[in-house]
């Protein structure tokens, strides 16, 4: 009985070190991985946030025109074949107010900010940063036309879910 006893003390032994070992061992690799996410999401919080600007230029009866200018740090895509990544939204007082959300609209073109350098809009289907995208958005059929003297509010909200929002009257 002696010789068993230490044989089954020592298998209990070598179990309780490998176990604790492994313990350690995996509380340190979680603890590792837990501060790389820690420190990568901080990385993602330091990044410049997005930052949309919008100056209407044009209000006619059934359609608005504006630009949007990219003051952040992400790409904004405009769009695919047959599906834009962003919406326009239209809302105006005309006999009671109505809004219009908008996919259809029109990229007339794409620009560096401040300067005389353009983009085809066809082959730049996107807003870099430090870049404006002159929009055209037209009502619906059947849509009552943007009276004179009314207020309108024109919001574009991008595909981060940032949004841009600017108000005119039409003259």
């Amino acid at each position: 009985m002696g010789l068993s006893a230490t044989l089954a003390s020592t298998i209990i032994m070598a179990r309780l070190i490998v176990f604790t070992g492994a313990f350690i061992v995996s509380t340190l690799e979680t603890t590792r991985c837990l501060i790389s996410i820690y420190a990568h999401s901080l990385s993602l919080l330091s990044e410049e946030p997005l930052s949309l600007k919008m100056r209407i230029s044009e209000v006619n009866d059934s359609s608005v025109a504006f630009y949007v200018v990219n003051e952040g740090s992400k790409t904004i895509f405009l769009r695919e074949t047959g599906y834009r990544w962003n919406s326009v939204i239209i809302a105006y007082n005309g006999s009671g107010w109505r809004s219009y959300l908008i996919r259809d609209y029109r990229v007339v073109a794409v620009r560096v900010s401040g300067s005389n350098i353009s983009f085809s809009p066809e082959k730049h289907k996107y807003i870099a940063p430090g870049e404006e995208a002159y929009i055209i958005a037209n009502l619906p059929a059947g849509a009552p036309p943007i009276p004179h003297n009314s207020k309108v509010t024109v919001v574009f909200a991008s595909h981060y879910g940032a949004c841009a929002m600017r108000e005119a009257v039409r003259t």
